[in-house]
């Protein structure tokens, strides 16, 4: 995660989803994050914006959030809706 733009975190992960079990996804599921910005008691969250084998969403945040440390979660949600996976937490950054 980082910060490169105006009220913009740009996100990226590995698409690990083809590991060669049957339940796998092959990188169609979508991904879903949710910034939390505790100085303002805010969340932010981005529903099944990307596939996983996208690798890579820039999620913006309100621009009242600049200068703020915002915490950020991410789950991933089957195509067919039904199987979703632990979340995870990806980290903490300052908004510009």
């Amino acid at each position: 995660m980082a910060t490169t733009e105006d009220a913009q975190l740009e996100l990226s992960w590995v698409n690990n989803a083809d590991s060669g079990n049957p339940d796998d996804t092959n990188g169609t599921d979508k991904v879903t994050f949710v910034a939390y910005n505790p100085a303002k008691q805010q969340l932010a969250k981005r529903k099944g914006v990307a596939l996983r084998s996208a690798q890579l969403y820039d999620m913006s945040v309100p621009a009242m959030w600049s200068g703020d440390e915002v915490y950020v979660w991410a789950f991933f949600v089957k195509a067919n809706g039904k199987q979703v996976s632990d979340s995870y937490y990806v980290g903490m950054a300052e908004v510009q």
